[in-house]
């Protein structure tokens, strides 16, 4: 008994983590890995339909 209530609370503490996740919508900066310059400018906007398009600005 002890077991199950241990394991569906670590399962729940663990699931539960897209619940508090943040809005990706916006604009974001890709940075090389190497050489730590930007790279490029983009903008993802969540549509009606709850997807996400990306579009690359600069």
């Amino acid at each position: 008994m002890q077991k199950n209530l241990w394991l569906a609370t670590l399962a729940a503490a663990l699931f539960s983590g897209h619940v508090f996740a943040e809005d990706i919508s916006g604009t974001w900066q890709q940075i090389d890995d190497k050489t730590g310059a930007a790279k490029a400018i983009i903008k993802i906007d969540k549509e009606a339909n709850n997807t996400f398009t990306g579009k690359i600005l600069d």
